[in-house]
């Protein structure tokens, strides 16, 4: 499967780990589970490298979570 970015994942604490996307379920655990994140921590991504599709940046939203923002980059690779 394609990809279509490189994003780097951070809470609120000192881990964080970069995971492409699209991902699939697993991937997103992984990574998830490497961040420990707690209860009260918030979940932050950046993304970091489009692989060239970069026109697709003006159609992400600040708002998008982590879930929208992957299902959204498996949906342009159909």
């Amino acid at each position: 499967m394609d990809k279509l970015f490189l994003v780097e994942l951070s809470g609120g604490n000192i881990r964080h780990c970069e995971l492409e996307l699209p991902a699939t379920d697993y991937e997103l655990l992984d990574a998830l589970d490497k961040l420990r994140l707690s209860e009260a921590d918030k979940l932050y991504f950046d993304i970091c490298d489009y692989y060239g599709y970069n026109y697709l940046a003006p159609f992400i939203s600040d708002t998008l979570n982590l879930y929208e923002l992957n299902a959204l980059s498996g949906s342009w690779l159909i």
